[in-house]
């Protein structure tokens, strides 16, 4: 059984190039054992999705003085739980099969304030309002696996990204047949 609806969620479908945006990020830990690269200020509650997912939508919430206040990621038929505080305009970005998330850039002040996710089939989606400090994470031929952060009590307060090549790639490396040679008789 699948969870495809969320009251009160609009779905985005929106196509075009996404823009190259200059990274100013915070470097921070976000958990114990792995060290990614934290935008945002990073403080408040820790939260993470499965770092093997293979991402097909996310929902993002975006309240009225234009923080992001939640987000929910979709691994293959299931939407994963929401991260983040309660409250605001929840929107939703599906993916197509063999789609993957490539690019994420956004911007944060005290909180996350927008994200703008861009796919390897060109289609973006883009939440909130940009205002302060703008960050761009992804690229090199990998795909989005797993999302993790922080919340306060009024939003996100800072995202982390897992990447890693595309599940197809590494499927396609593994059934190339050893090399062998023939003898004739």
């Amino acid at each position: 059984q699948t969870d495809d609806s969320s009251p009160g969620a609009s779905r985005l479908s929106v196509q075009g190039h996404a823009p190259r945006q200059p990274v100013a990020s915070f470097s921070s830990p976000p958990g114990p054992l792995v060290r990614l690269e934290m935008y945002g200020v990073g403080e408040g509650t820790y939260f993470s999705t499965s770092s093997d997912c293979e991402i097909t939508g996310v929902r993002v919430a975006v309240g009225l003085f234009g923080l992001v206040k939640s987000i929910q990621v979709r691994c293959g038929d299931f939407w994963g739980p929401v991260f983040g505080v309660p409250g605001g305009t929840t929107q939703e970005f599906l993916l197509q099969p063999g789609e993957h998330i490539d690019t994420i850039s956004g911007s944060h002040r005290m909180y996350i304030r927008s994200l703008f996710i861009s796919t390897d089939w060109r289609r973006y989606a883009t939440f909130g309002q940009e205002s302060g400090n703008t960050f761009l994470a992804g690229g090199g031929g990998k795909v989005l696996t797993g999302i993790c952060g922080q919340h306060k009590i009024l939003g996100l307060s800072g995202l982390c990204f897992r990447w890693d090549y595309p599940p197809e790639e590494e499927e396609e490396e593994a059934t190339v047949p050893p090399r062998t040679t023939a003898e004739c008789e």
